[in-house]
């Protein structure tokens, strides 16, 4: 799916999310129903509080896209084609396909770049497609991971599919996933320790860069499970619910907030900034909390509360001021 912003920029660098527009606001499109030149007559819009599926007799053209939840079996490929036809449109994108997105795609590429970094990560190892002794390479990992439990996962994995977790004593019946044979796999150490109301949990942190520097302004909670993800049934929870039940301080918001930037920053190093990141974290308690990065996502919903603050659904205004400065340019 495609998010379209069909808006004025001006009053929305003004008015932070305020639109003035034909359409209602934001707007979904699959990419189904785009026309050749991109322009759409179909598509998701809110009225009265419910989504609804409309049409138009007159074709529509964004004046600014954001890609999201695309078909999992080619997501990067959708991403980078329609990515470079609209670069050709000179349409702002929000999320444009690069090698910095490219990044994200491969979890373990990723690791290795927040690793050399500095941003602090679970200890990660490959297991490739072409290995002959998968499981012997597993079992060395296993050895090495012995204490904490491990996650194994594809290498180009996308919202917890295909994630599986097995605890210490469990590893042998991790076989099947290791011998699949078709794509390579990513073993992660479990990293951490923090529970909310007995219950595992994943920070989603929306990183937005301004034109200028990154901020970690919104977010959201996914909480349930052993892989926490809404593939697996967990749910969206209030961020600053969270935060207010472990009581983290400020000097824990900042370590958060500045670690998620840091690793947007890593992987777009050598890249155009996308204006959107989602970055997934998961505290360890020590004397004080400390985040471990686990995810990064390049196609991010556009959901969140503002981190301490108002409960307002937003992704506040420096995600408006990059977008304003693409448009300016």
């Amino acid at each position: 799916m495609l998010l379209y912003f069909d808006c004025d920029i001006r009053e929305a660098r003004l008015n932070g999310v305020c639109f003035s527009s034909s359409l209602d606001n934001v707007i979904g499109v699959h990419t189904d129903s785009l026309n050749k030149d991109l322009s759409f007559n179909e598509y998701f819009s809110i009225q009265n509080e419910k989504m609804c599926y409309l049409s138009s007799k007159s074709p529509f053209l964004p004046a600014v896209v954001h890609f999201l939840h695309f078909r999992k079996a080619n997501e990067i490929e959708i991403h980078r084609r329609l990515s470079s036809r609209f670069h050709k449109l000179k349409i702002i994108m929000v999320n444009p396909y690069n090698s910095g997105t490219s990044n994200c795609d491969s979890k373990f590429r990723m690791y290795e770049i927040f690793k050399n970094s500095g941003i602090p990560v679970p200890d990660t190892r490959l297991i490739s497609r072409f290995n002959k002794r998968k499981m012997d390479s597993f079992n060395e990992i296993a050895e090495d991971f012995s204490e904490a439990g491990l996650y194994i996962q594809p290498d180009r994995g996308t919202e917890g599919e295909g994630c599986f977790f097995f605890e210490k004593g469990d590893y042998e019946k991790a076989a099947p996933f290791i011998n699949q044979g078709h794509e390579d796999l990513v073993v992660r150490r479990k990293a951490g320790n923090t529970l909310y109301k007995k219950e595992n949990f994943v920070f989603r942190i929306n990183v937005c860069f301004d034109g200028e520097k990154y901020h970690a302004d919104s977010g959201y909670c996914m909480v349930g499970g052993k892989v926490v993800s809404a593939e697996t049934g967990a749910r969206r929870v209030n961020i600053n619910e969270v935060i207010n039940y472990l009581d983290l301080a400020d000097e824990d918001l900042i370590r958060i907030k500045d670690t998620s930037c840091n690793a947007v920053r890593a992987v777009f190093q050598d890249e155009e900034p996308s204006l959107l990141a989602g970055v997934d974290v998961v505290l360890e308690k020590k004397l004080r909390y400390f985040p471990y990065i686990i995810d990064m996502n390049p196609r991010p919903v556009t959901v969140g509360s503002r981190i301490i603050g108002t409960n307002r659904i937003g992704l506040g205004e420096h995600f408006w001021q990059g977008v304003f400065n693409l448009w300016e340019k």
